[in-house]
């Protein structure tokens, strides 16, 4: 494959190309904060999200729980806490009351858990 540094010149050097393709990668994934301008989200109207709850809600029950984990996909990646949604939707009645008792202390404290 061919790979060219930054003037349009071909690398030759295997090791070189790859040094390029980390730098090309590193740019292209990690751009320079300063280059976001934030000013342009000054007249956009925030969404409230989750409008339907009210503070007087309580927090979700075991069947509310129990019903949010079954309806979770199967085979779909796990996120930042390496937990996949199969782990979640078999974890039985033991894991159910956990997230029962978390739910609670977090929406107990008025913030998020």
């Amino acid at each position: 494959m061919s790979v060219r540094d930054k003037d349009g010149h071909f690398i030759t050097d295997p090791h070189s190309q790859k040094e390029r393709w980390k730098e090309h990668f590193t740019e292209l994934l990690n751009p320079p904060l300063s280059d976001a301008n934030l000013d342009d989200l000054d007249g956009v109207p925030s969404q409230p999200s989750f409008d339907y709850l009210s503070c007087s809600d309580g927090p979700p029950s075991r069947d509310e729980i129990s019903y949010a984990l079954k309806k979770l996909k199967n085979c779909k990646s796990a996120g930042v806490d390496e937990i996949t949604n199969e782990q979640l939707k078999y974890g039985g009645s033991a894991l159910v009351g956990q997230l029962e008792l978390l739910f609670k202390k977090g929406m107990g404290r008025g913030g998020d858990p």
